[in-house]
């Protein structure tokens, strides 16, 4: 009995798209000699070939109303699907079209520093995968073959990042997913790559975790003595004004957030212990009446908290009530007066441990917090605004760490 026939294992990465002559051209770049294009349509079965891989900075989310989109006019207008759609954006290390087997042979490598794969159209792709493993019943089944135009580019490394952010045009790519595909993100990522909570923030679009980072650029932001020394009049409002400038000043001011090596993972876990803090040392008897704080039906412990060491008196970090970041923030902030550091800005720890600070000097604190909570009108915006109340807060606990001044 003879032998069945074996085939090659394809390379990881390596895909072989079968595409009639007819549905395929080749272009050569225009200005360089060492890009080229290959534009194409094919059917749904071969898109399906393709690797996802890392050249793209979104990750797709298929419930959005774009994706549902897609998936309706595959199901019910299949005909019209490759002029509606935009297509699929390819960076490829390399491609070649066998004119007589009519296979072109795509290869888009997965090494760690290698970025291949579907620039734009992972959305597409993604409806499609899930389209063909769980078809429609035949009754449902469109009559006609959806059709997907490739756009497939060979010797664009060194313009993967400034493709991905001119095509991922169709829903805004948020600022952030393009910074950590520019790998802004990385030493900070090290740093806190063995902390628990480490896999609880998200650095790109639609993962769906219970931080992202710009929740961790804000609350770095709090304590980041570089930018705001402890002796200064300048307070960091901006972590609680606007998102987009706390990511934009961590772009042009990395170091300062990176001398905060020693006590980063700490500096991300204070906001949430001050939360849980807070309602047990401010001595006031109707805490969940305040509009910025509202009562948990059922405590909460925040990711950032587990395995952390309890305080004395402290059964655990649950927290009792969610505490807006108007009151959140300053009073974190006014919290980096324990920060040690040198002149030259290098940071070397904690001059005492800051949520023990926090218990024994919370309640003057929050007198701070009522009275200019009363004095903004019950705002929480406007509290979280004024830098005046910032700077008050940030006084109190400098005072109480230095009474003698």
């Amino acid at each position: 009995m003879p032998e069945p026939q074996r085939f090659p294992r394809l390379p990881e990465g390596t895909a072989l798209l079968h595409i009639p002559s007819k549905n395929i051209k080749r272009l050569d770049d225009p200005h360089d000699e060492d890009r080229f294009a290959y534009e194409c349509q094919v059917p749904l079965t071969e898109v399906s070939k393709l690797v996802i891989g890392s050249a793209n900075p979104r990750k797709q989310d298929l419930e959005k109303p774009l994706s549902q989109q897609i998936r309706r006019t595959l199901q019910t207008e299949p005909d019209v699907f490759h002029l509606r759609n935009r297509g699929i954006w390819i960076a490829a290390k390399a491609a070649e079209y066998d004119n007589q087997k009519q296979i072109l042979t795509l290869e888009c490598p997965q090494g760690t520093e290698e970025r291949y794969g579907i620039v734009d159209g992972g959305h597409t792709w993604a409806i499609i995968d899930e389209f063909l493993k769980s078809p429609p019943t035949p009754e449902a089944a469109p009559t006609k073959t959806a059709y997907v135009m490739l756009h497939i580019r060979v010797g664009v490394e060194d313009e993967i990042e400034e493709m991905a952010v001119s095509l991922n045009r169709s829903s805004q790519l948020k600022e952030y997913a393009l910074d950590d595909f520019k790998g802004e993100f990385n030493e900070i990522k090290s740093i806190l790559k063995e902390e628990p909570f480490a896999e609880s923030i998200g650095y790109t679009e639609n993962e769906f975790k219970e931080y992202d980072v710009l929740d961790l650029i804000q609350r770095l932001s709090l304590f980041c003595v570089g930018l705001y020394p402890n002796r200064g009049d300048s307070h960091p409002v901006i972590a609680y004004a606007s998102k987009a400038k706390c990511l934009q000043q961590f772009v042009k001011n990395k170091s300062h957030y990176l001398a905060l090596r020693p006590i980063m993972a700490e500096c991300f876990r204070l906001v949430d212990k001050v939360e849980v803090l807070l309602p047990r040392v401010s001595g006031s008897e109707r805490f969940g009446g305040f509009n910025f704080a509202t009562k948990r039906k059922k405590p909460r412990l925040a990711p950032s908290l587990v395995k952390a060491p309890s305080l004395t008196g402290t059964e655990d970090w649950k927290s009792s009530c969610d505490i807006s970041e108007a009151v959140l923030f300053p009073l974190s902030a006014a919290l980096r007066v324990l920060v040690r550091a040198k002149a030259d800005g290098t940071v070397l720890g904690w001059r005492q441990d800051p949520a023990k600070f926090f218990s024994a000097n919370g309640r003057e604190l929050f007198e701070q917090v009522r009275k200019y909570y009363d004095d903004s009108g019950k705002s929480i915006t406007a509290l979280g605004k004024n830098s005046e109340f910032w700077t008050k807060l940030h006084h109190v606990a400098y005072y109480a760490l230095h009474p003698e001044d």
